[in-house]
């Protein structure tokens, strides 16, 4: 059995992250897309010719879970017509897809057949936490997963403890005060006060801050992440257009996209998205700010939309305006971190107990 004392996991809805220890070797991430492959039972390429021999790995994650043969990430992406399906419904993590993905990310780091996760950090948006939070503790916590995977007949599980959720954003806050041991961090950061802007795939999350104290009243959530930006293009280019194909072209960085015989050219229409999100972004959390805003010193993005508009925000608001430097992973890393800091917390105390026991 292989044991992940704690992992930090982002089901976004553009990309999947997980973290799982320090060092780049230990996280990783894939398109947020799944294909359920109903047809591969009547195809002669179906699941056990095409992946016999073949093993599973990030180009290639097929997963058996419930009796139901699932595409994920980029095998998604090339083997769905549409180029994978994307779950935008706010209790997506109960359904067997994205349980599918969970399992399909932690498969890529496993060295044997059983993982125990000890401690598994994960979040939800902000507007949404306080709906889902228990729904979702519920669905990971204490749990047993049994899957298959590519290329070998041999069954898979993962058991998951101790689970924690917290709202998205936050995890981006832990990663700027925390180090990857779980210390409290020297950033400029702890002594100042700044604004924390997570742009999703479908959401956006953002918060105040002095220090380590986040401002009460100060947080605002809001369904509107870059994703609707594809989701406009795909609109103006009609004819039924997967924004997920638009979007997989645009940050592999293509300018045009092939579909129904004829190319078509995005580069444009895209610019011309991201600036109406970024003017949304930018109105939704000032107009809840309010006066907050005149003492904020720098405002923080993350996120894997904040790639993407990030310089364009940067223009709009009035005051120093930055880019982490790992965007995607700055949630994940933080639940990481979150984890990491409360297992410290747990020792320390045990160990006082007992050094007070002892004398």
């Amino acid at each position: 059995m292989e044991v992940f004392d704690v992992v930090g996991f982002d089901n976004g809805y553009d990309y999947v992250k997980l973290v799982v220890g320090p060092g780049e070797e230990n996280k990783d991430l894939f398109p947020s897309v799944i294909y359920n492959n109903q047809a591969s039972e009547l195809s002669i390429f179906n699941m056990g010719q095409v992946s016999k021999g073949s093993k599973f790995n990030k180009e290639k994650m097929i997963v058996n879970y419930n009796g139901e043969e699932y595409f994920v990430g980029k095998y998604a992406f090339a083997q769905d017509a549409k180029g994978g399906y994307k779950d935008y419904s706010d209790a997506k993590f109960k359904s067997s897809a994205e349980i599918a993905k969970f399992l399909a990310g932690l498969s890529l780091f496993k060295t044997e057949q059983t993982i125990k996760i000890n401690n598994l950090i994960l979040g939800l948006n902000v507007d949404k936490y306080n709906t889902h939070k228990d729904e979702i503790v519920e669905t990971f916590k204490d749990s047993n997963f049994k899957f298959g995977l590519s290329g070998s007949e041999q069954e898979n599980e993962i058991i998951v403890d101790n689970v924690i959720c917290l709202p998205q954003g936050i995890g981006a806050y832990y990663d700027q005060i925390l180090t990857i041991d779980g210390k409290a961090s020297n950033d400029n950061l702890a002594n100042s006060r700044f604004a924390l802007v997570d742009i999703g795939g479908k959401t956006v999350d953002a918060f105040i801050a002095q220090g380590k104290e986040p401002i009460v009243g100060t947080d605002v959530g809001f369904d509107y992440g870059i994703s609707k930006a594809f989701q406009r293009v795909a609109a103006k280019i009609g004819d039924g257009i997967p924004e997920t194909l638009i979007s997989h072209n645009y940050i592999n960085g293509k300018k045009e996209i092939y579909w129904k015989g004829q190319y078509h050219k995005i580069a444009g229409l895209v610019s011309e998205a991201f600036a109406e999100v970024s003017e949304k972004v930018y109105t939704e959390v000032l107009d809840h700010w309010g006066q907050h805003i005149n003492r904020v010193e720098v405002i923080i993005l993350c996120g894997g939309g904040s790639r993407l508009i990030g310089n364009r925000l940067a223009e709009i608001f009035k005051i120093e305006t930055r880019v982490l430097e790992k965007p995607q992973f700055s949630n994940t890393a933080g639940y990481y971190k979150l984890g990491v800091y409360q297992k410290r917390r747990k020792q320390a105390k045990s160990k006082s107990k007992k050094e007070k026991y002892d004398s």
